[in-house]
């Protein structure tokens, strides 16, 4: 028998609405495969210091993906930069990014990044989009921990009453609480009588007319200083020392301590022991007046 002889059946329609529809389906699937990746290099930071997300679109699919674009909504209340010509940011905090058309295999990256402040403690949760005009849109999202510093202070006095000729003490304590590290640490303490000295000796203090102020540097989670001041004052009253304590990525904090110089027997505070002030004692203990001051 002849080749020409044999009668090919002609192909159904049925059949070739199946062969149709299997070729669109696998191009529809190709075009699921666009994969978004969001990354930190900075999972954990304090307060003050830099974040930054990484944004990866790759096209693992068998065909071209057109029009890449990657949107991302940035946590607010910070300047981003990014590192990509090809993208940009609008009102401070929204990321567009034109990766036009990736073959199989190729890839998008963008990196942006912010430094935080004292408003920032908490959790950064930031998630991207990337899409194209022939893939399904995909997304991933990243965290950033922001770790914000607490810090106590508190003033003390070495005698609630100290005599004129012996030395009078303060002590100023101040300690990081929180889970940040506290930057650049300073500390202020109004003085309000005599020629005070650091003991013991401490670098980084400064004297001025009633105030000394000490640069205390950087406070890790649970670290603390302690700044010692002496003065020899014949000077008699009662009087207040305040301290502040404040660092570039957390609100001042003060405590203020009273103390009082006085003779003994001196019962008016003038500094002077004389018969009035035994009266003035007598009294009081006896009838009913007005305390020694």
């Amino acid at each position: 028998m002849r080749e020409s002889d044999v009668v090919r059946p002609a192909a159904s329609p049925f059949l070739l609405l199946v062969i149709a529809a299997l070729v669109v389906g696998r191009g529809a699937f190709a075009q699921t495969l666009l994969q978004v990746t969001k990354l930190t290099s900075t999972p954990v930071v304090s307060a003050g210091e830099a974040v930054i997300f990484s944004v990866i679109v790759q096209n693992v699919g068998a065909i071209t993906a057109t029009d890449v674009l990657v949107t991302d909504t940035l946590p607010g209340g910070m300047t981003w930069t990014e590192n990509n010509s090809a993208c940009s940011i609008s009102l401070a905090r929204f990321l567009t990014c034109n990766f036009g058309n990736l073959p199989p295999g190729a890839v998008g990256v963008v990196a942006v990044s912010a430094v935080t402040d004292r408003n920032d403690c908490g959790t950064l949760d930031n998630t991207a989009t990337g899409s194209a005009s022939n893939a399904a849109s995909q997304q991933d999202s990243a965290s950033i921990t922001v770790n914000c510093p607490s810090l106590v202070v508190g003033a003390f006095a070495s005698a609630a009453v100290s005599r004129p000729d012996s030395a009078h003490g303060l002590t100023i304590a101040l300690r990081n609480t929180g889970p940040g590290t506290a930057k650049g640490v300073t500390l202020d303490v109004a003085l309000p009588i005599g020629n005070y000295t650091l003991s013991p000796p401490m670098s980084g203090c400064v004297f001025t007319t009633g105030k000394v102020s000490c640069s205390v540097g950087d406070l890790d989670p649970g670290e603390g200083r302690a700044v010692g001041l002496v003065t020899f004052s014949g000077q008699c009253g009662t009087y207040t020392a305040t301290a502040d304590v404040g660092a570039s990525n957390h609100d001042d904090v003060s405590d203020e301590v009273s103390f009082a110089i006085r003779q003994a027997g001196d019962a008016d505070g003038n500094c002077d022991v004389h018969v009035q002030d035994v009266f003035r004692l007598i009294n009081f203990l006896f009838a009913a007046g007005a305390p020694p001051v």
